[in-house]
């Protein structure tokens, strides 16, 4: 008798959300460490540094470039 294996795939998304977020570098870092765990993307919310500023690109080391970012407004 032959034992049949089920295999289950797990959805599992993994996202930041930065709120209040002022410095560009701070930003950029997280981002880079987001990329680095393979985490999904990025959410900012009102009062978070441009995440397309000069500073927030260099510090995130190209991190911008492999993540979505998504800037979202307070209801």
């Amino acid at each position: 008798m032959e034992t049949n294996e089920l295999l289950i795939q797990i959805a599992f998304w993994a996202y930041v959300l930065l709120d209040g977020v002022q410095d560009p570098g701070n930003v950029g870092t997280i981002l880079r460490t987001l990329d680095a765990f393979d985490f999904d993307g990025l959410l900012l919310l009102e009062g978070c540094a441009d995440p397309w500023s000069v500073k927030t690109v260099r510090s995130s080391m190209g991190a911008v470039f492999r993540r979505p970012v998504w800037c979202l407004k307070a209801a």
